[in-house]
């Protein structure tokens, strides 16, 4: 008599990968004077500009300043606005107030509604000069609190980018580059990311090579000691060209370490 033992073979285990997304800022001074003048934002602009331009081909997420744009249109005309419009297209929109602000503070003394009435004259802003709506996602600065996190829902943001390591109110899971879970004044769980400055100084560095070698370390070293995805974002704002696509070619060696879209990282 003859036997046969039939194995199954386990389901693979999905080992932890790292998500790297980008976001780029076109944001110039307050150019709208008290009395009544408008400056060209145009100078300010120029140099982000063209890194953007450069990376197109990459899925950065964009903030671009509502009032910049507005201050654009005025003084250099509609045709100044076009290279933005174009790398706006299909691109994801973080979600801005009309003017640079401090939500917490202006909350803190009482001014909710004219936060909410800010960041509706931004989209409004957005959506007539470059013809794109943004979506969901804020910029939150670290020092916001669970009341305002809760202000910035009822303003469209459901979804949240964090500048520095923490944000007061939050509980994080794992590694601070997240996904981190915020906590808004009615106990709701909010998903946020938080901006890496510390990888964008790295990538920074006067040495191409020796800044990509040391990311993809890092980035390794945090893969070794995952037990769950991660995701990682990077302000492209003071990186070069070259260095992105000198890590982009070294990311190719690396099938744990991916390149995604804004989106995709908070579907970590």
């Amino acid at each position: 008599v003859t036997a046969l033992l039939v194995l199954d073979e386990p389901d693979a285990v999905d080992e932890p990968r790292v998500g790297l997304g980008f976001v780029g800022e076109l944001h110039a001074n307050v150019a709208h004077r008290s009395d009544q003048t408008v400056r060209s934002p145009a100078t300010q602009l120029a140099e982000p500009l063209v890194r953007l331009e450069g990376l197109a081909d990459l899925p950065i997420a964009l903030s671009v300043r509502p009032e910049t744009l507005r201050a654009l249109e005025r003084t250099d005309g509609a045709a100044a606005l076009a290279p933005i419009a174009e790398l706006a297209a299909g691109r994801d929109l973080l979600l801005e107030p009309w003017v640079e602000l401090d939500e917490e503070a202006w909350r803190q003394v009482g001014e909710s509604d004219m936060v909410i009435a800010q960041y509706a004259e931004g989209r409004s802003t957005t959506e007539d000069l470059l013809g794109v709506s943004p979506g969901a996602v804020v910029r939150l600065d670290p020092d916001a609190t669970p009341a305002t996190v809760q202000l910035l829902r009822a303003a469209g943001a459901n979804l949240v980018l964090l500048d520095g390591d923490a944000v007061s109110g939050s509980t994080t899971a794992g590694d601070a580059r997240g996904p981190v879970h915020l906590l808004d004044d009615n106990g709701v769980t909010r998903v946020a990311l938080v901006v890496d400055d510390h990888l964008a100084t790295t990538l920074s560095g006067a040495d191409p090579e020796l800044a990509v070698h040391r990311t993809l370390a890092e980035l390794s070293l945090l893969l070794a000691t995952a037990d769950a995805d991660h995701a990682v974002v990077v302000d492209v704002g003071s990186i070069d060209e070259s260095t992105i696509r000198l890590l982009l070619t070294a990311m190719a060696a690396h099938r744990d370490i991916d390149v995604r879209t804004l989106p995709e990282l908070f579907d970590t």
